[in-house]
């Protein structure tokens, strides 16, 4: 069954993520799924599977037959569709005779909310489920219902897959636009190696959560601004893969929305991408958000905290997109840039003063696990800290405002959460910031990567790559 469902996401993305590279077809099927499943909520369409999968089937119909798709299929894309068929067929044989699922008592909320998304049963629901637990992960796994299963034990092994693959391509085609390919290769390789070496990596490849899915997505759209900066692919092709990873990194997590716009700030502002584009990933983020958080409040009489005021953002935003629009924007884009992440740390330090306990708290928590190994990732995070730093200071690599404006942000943003939620974070592995950080650290890898195009760099590795060739 998950191979089935897999198939339909794979060939429906394949006429969106064809645009630019079938590495992001995976990516863009589960986003689509997602951000459909939510929109079927809104508009009170059933969510059984079977009413799922059909509307699925006809939009990949659509993609396939009325753009005629079919006829400009190349075989090396064919090839990659059959290779990415066949490992996910083993996969899940290897999943479904091994149990490898990490659980949680979230991961028991998140497979409630699954298993009522299968029944079309929302009025089940309690409001907790609905603002904390409906999100990618539970309506990913409601198709397994289909087959008798509660989730697919395969879902998060082949996300994390492909979490490698996207890594690797955006590494290798960001370095190779500066260098030999030898060296985008080595560069690439090195890249994965690094992410593969966290252990909470291979945690959250297993673990029945949405981090590893938010990671993912989230990657997707920043490797996609960045390699469309570089020029190594067309932004025709660029942003159709960040707006449709923009659906699963704002409908995978309650603060999705925030991140999202982490992410794609720096494009919105960029002066090589058309204005066109810009207003429309622009309205993608803002429709994303408007549509993930009316779910909730079609379904619930009471108005939950923030939801509304999560729509008005939304709206917000599509009404002032057409300011994009304005030369003036591009012109000063770094000004403006450097002016939000700091206007992010001053409401951290006006926040953190009106409220000294949590911050203290949440800032003595993140040390005891990211220091001191409480958060069982060892030296890890230190480690990757060290090496940003290092890399700021002495490379220049070109376009890297793209990478490290939503990597940087996070920080204030994390603790302005805490102190908006009006609780501090805790010590262990559980912690909510403990696990959100996983979100960043593919972007801190890619940026470490980047490093290799600063000219220095890159120069000494053509050389190597020259020397080796």
């Amino acid at each position: 069954m998950f191979l089935l469902f897999s198939g339909y996401s794979l060939l429906l993305a394949f006429g969106v993520a064809r645009t630019a590279r079938v590495v992001f077809a995976i990516t863009a099927g589960l986003c689509i799924y997602i951000g459909m499943i939510y929109l079927q909520i809104v508009l009170h369409i059933p969510t059984y599977p079977l009413i799922s999968l059909a509307i699925i089937s006809l939009l990949m119909a659509l993609f396939l037959i009325r753009g005629h798709l079919y006829k400009r299929i190349k075989k090396e894309e064919l090839a990659y569709l059959l290779v990415c068929a066949v490992v996910i067929l083993v996969i899940s044989v290897i999943c479904d005779k091994i149990s490898l699922i990490k659980f949680h008592y979230d991961s028991l909320r998140y497979l409630i909310v699954s298993s009522l998304l299968a029944s079309d049963r929302f009025d089940a629901l309690t409001v907790n489920l609905l603002t904390k637990r409906l999100s990618s992960i539970a309506i990913l796994n409601s198709p397994a219902h289909l087959s008798g299963s509660y989730y697919f034990p395969a879902l998060l092994p082949v996300a994390a897959i492909n979490l490698l693959a996207v890594m690797f391509y955006v590494v290798f085609a960001g370095v190779s636009r500066v260098t030999h390919a030898a060296g985008g290769y080595l560069v690439a390789a090195a890249s994965v190696i690094l992410l593969l070496s966290i252990n909470r990596f291979v945690w959250n490849g297993f673990y029945l959560n949405d981090h590893l899915l938010e990671a993912l997505c989230l990657v997707t759209v920043v490797g996609g601004g960045w390699l469309g900066a570089l020029k190594a692919l067309p932004t025709s092709s660029t942003s159709v893969v960040q707006a449709v990873a923009t659906i699963g990194v704002v409908m995978s997590r309650p603060e999705g929305f925030i991140m999202a716009g982490l992410a794609l700030f720096p494009t919105l502002l960029s002066e090589d991408v058309p204005s066109k584009r810009r207003v429309q990933l622009a309205c993608v983020w803002a429709v994303s958000i408007i549509i993930q958080h009316a779910a909730v409040l079609v379904w619930w009489p009471v108005r939950p905290h923030g939801f509304l005021e999560a729509v008005a953002l939304g709206v917000a935003i599509v009404v002032l997109s057409p300011a994009l629009l304005f030369g003036w924007i591009t012109r000063h884009a770094l000004r403006i840039l450097v002016a939000a992440e700091m206007g992010l740390w001053l409401m951290l330090a006006v926040l953190a003063a009106s409220d000294r306990r949590i911050f203290y708290v949440s800032f003595q928590a993140a040390m005891e696990n990211f220091v001191h190994g409480q958060g069982a990732w060892g030296w890890s995070i230190m480690v990757l800290a060290g090496l940003i730093a290092a890399a700021a200071l002495f490379t220049n690599a070109p376009e890297r405002i793209f990478i490290r404006f939503p990597l940087t942000s996070f920080v204030p943003v994390a603790f302005i959460l805490a102190l908006l939620r009006g609780g501090p974070y805790r010590v262990g592995t559980t912690d909510s910031l403990n696990r959100m950080i996983f979100h960043v650290v593919p972007l801190a890898i890619l940026f470490l990567a980047s490093a290799a195009t600063s000219p220095g760099f890159s120069q000494r590795l053509r050389k190597k790559s020259s020397g080796h060739g």
